[in-house]
């Protein structure tokens, strides 16, 4: 905050820092630090510190660039392939180098001392101004960023996922109190999940395994069940018209497809199905292939009647019919009198 007023940008301009806040304001300020958004960033910046330099001892994985966010730290590393046992044993020893409260030092040297250190990675800036971040005997990089005094206040590293990109791994970590948050978050759903099921943490994984299988077989009993129901219905469902004209409240669409092609099939009809029972409603409808009637011409005909928004082809138009002010009734009614009418032409 500049003199109570939230910093929306920072920018540099011909080697000035400007701070944009959204009103004028004139001198002398008063700053205001987001210490709680400062100390996360700070928790976040050390502890990729720690973890690239990990990945770089154990496994050669160089980093090639960061991203700090507010939840997440973006890591992307030089390598085509990362293992989940290489990413558990990265963990394990940035644990232990935070247990050990490593002190955390800012140098700011000479550029003829430089090379007395040895760096992860090369200082590319031609300055006379380079500050370090060494943490004890582990890492030693050239950084301006923000950081905490030791690596115990880095608290927590959590890789939880990565992914190719450019031809590289991009890991995803949880760090300071994000990770905190992170767990916390975990607990809270397996907490609710270990209720609902009534199991221990290490018996969840199988109770949801074995529920998902129960609701895939659920799910193909209930589609043979409805597609019986539907070529039942096809057949039961008779009409004098010329056209058969159907509502359903509960329908999915692609059961509607099929009771529209099951019912033209059998009654050698056009079929004109309607699903749902909102303001907005599914529509499909279906002509005989004998090139008698075209679906598209006649839906086109009458569109702005039916407030009708979709397409298709001759044989077979679908899309969206907007039901305000109509009932089931009359826009039955409507659609006999179109079909009849074009029964006489």
């Amino acid at each position: 905050m500049i003199n109570s007023h939230e910093l929306k940008k920072i920018k540099i301009e011909n080697g000035q820092i400007w701070h944009l806040v959204p009103v004028p304001i004139s001198n002398p300020v008063n700053l205001q630090l987001d210490w709680n958004f400062r100390y996360m960033n700070m928790q976040q910046h050390t502890g990729q510190h720690i973890l690239s330099s990990v990945l770089y001892k154990l496994f050669n994985f160089e980093t090639v660039s960061v991203h700090l966010g507010r939840e997440n730290t973006l890591i992307e590393l030089d390598t085509k392939e990362i293992t989940s046992k290489q990413i558990a044993h990265a963990e394990m020893t940035c644990h232990k180098i935070i247990r050990d409260s490593i002190e955390i030092k800012e140098i700011w040297p000479e550029k003829s001392e430089i090379s007395k250190y040895t760096l992860r990675r090369e200082i590319k800036i031609n300055s006379k101004n380079i500050r370090l971040i060494k943490i004890g005997d582990l890492d030693c990089t050239g950084c301006g960023g923000t950081h905490v005094n030791s690596t115990a206040e880095v608290g927590l590293i959590k890789i939880i996922g990565f992914e190719k990109i450019r031809g590289r791994i991009r890991i995803q970590a949880k760090i300071g109190e994000s990770a905190y948050n992170y767990f916390k978050e975990l607990h809270d759903v397996f907490s609710e999940l270990v209720n609902q099921f009534s199991s221990g943490l290490g018996e969840l994984a199988e109770n949801i395994s074995n529920l998902a299988q129960s609701n895939k077989s659920l799910k193909r009993t209930l589609k043979k069940r409805t597609t019986l129901w539907l070529e039942l219905s096809a057949k039961d469902l008779i009409t004098e018209s010329v056209c058969g004209i159907f509502f359903f409240d509960d329908l999915q669409m692609d059961e509607g497809l099929l009771f529209s092609s099951l019912w033209t099939e059998r009654h050698k009809k056009c079929c004109f199905v309607v699903i749902g029972n909102g303001q907005f409603r599914k529509m499909i409808f279906r002509v005989l292939p004998d090139k008698r009637w075209k679906a598209n011409e006649i839906i086109n005909d009458i569109k702005e009647k039916i407030f009708f928004k979709g397409g298709g082809n001759e044989q077979f138009v679908q899309g969206e019919i907007d039901f305000k002010n109509k009932n089931n009734k009359e826009f039955k009614l409507f659609l006999q009198k179109v079909f009849e009418n074009l029964i006489k032409q």
